[in-house]
């Protein structure tokens, strides 16, 4: 996950939409959400002065999702 026009992804708040499950990026932007339970989600990607994007994501049990954010943040 990227923004645009930064040096950082850091901080970038990773949600998924009606869980109690979230997670913050690293400076690369990379993240990790465990055991979450097989279904389809709505995945939410939030930071102060960017507009949010969000993904439907289907999650196998067991299994590692990595959504492909193609939203432009700005």
């Amino acid at each position: 996950m990227s923004l645009n026009d930064a040096d950082s992804h850091e901080g970038i708040r990773v949600t998924l939409e009606g869980t109690t499950l979230s997670t913050l990026t690293v400076a690369d932007g990379s993240y990790a959400l465990e055991q979450v339970p097989g279904g389809r989600y709505m995945w939410v990607a939030e930071k102060a002065g960017y507009v949010p994007g969000s993904q439907s994501v289907q999650v196998a049990e067991g299994q590692t999702a990595a959504p492909s954010w193609t939203s432009a943040w700005r």
